[in-house]
């Protein structure tokens, strides 16, 4: 018998270390993938804040641009604010690049939406250029409405989509 209590034991000896270990190991595990996922969120909040930071200098640029007239645009030299704004939006595409690298999907397409209204910006604003040679009328008053609303909205969708995937509300986010 006292051979036997003594297997018992040793048995219940080893097996509660075999489960304090692996209680150990998991553990270790869960505070590793909070720190990957914690690593992770502060790489995508500094991509998403550069993106933004991005996005408002291009905003900046194109607010200027809207203040000419087609008539000082036409037939004299190219203007600084419509060339600062195109190269504004040329230089936001790395910013685009970068929030498509962090992800997730839907911040993605949310960022290249945000590109696109920023392209038919500045691509409407060199239109009116062209469209309304001689007007001493400000581009911003010739503008679409539309074209302005979806660069709005496009710029909410990204912010939107940014927050919810920062405070870790999208089941996919890894």
């Amino acid at each position: 018998m006292d051979l036997w209590s003594a297997v018992v034991g040793a048995g219940g000896v080893f097996l509660g270390a075999a489960l304090t270990g692996a209680f150990t190991l998991l553990k270790g595990r869960q505070e590793h993938r909070g720190q990957r996922q914690q690593a992770q969120r502060e790489a995508r909040r500094a991509a998403y804040a550069a993106f933004l930071a991005s996005y408002h200098e291009v905003d900046r640029k194109i607010s200027a641009a809207s203040k000419l007239r087609p008539s000082a645009v036409a037939g004299g030299p190219p203007q600084p604010a419509m060339a600062e704004a195109a190269v504004a939006a040329e230089e936001f595409k790395e910013a685009v690049a970068s929030v498509a690298l962090e992800g997730p999907r839907i911040v993605a397409s949310a960022a290249f939406e945000l590109q696109n209204a920023v392209w038919d910006t500045v691509a409407e604003l060199a239109g009116l250029c062209v469209d309304h040679v001689g007007s001493e009328r400000p581009l911003f008053e010739l503008r679409d409405p539309g074209t302005e609303r979806h660069l709005s909205l496009a710029h909410l969708t990204f912010v939107t989509a940014a927050n919810i995937t920062l405070s870790g509300h999208y089941p996919d986010l890894l």
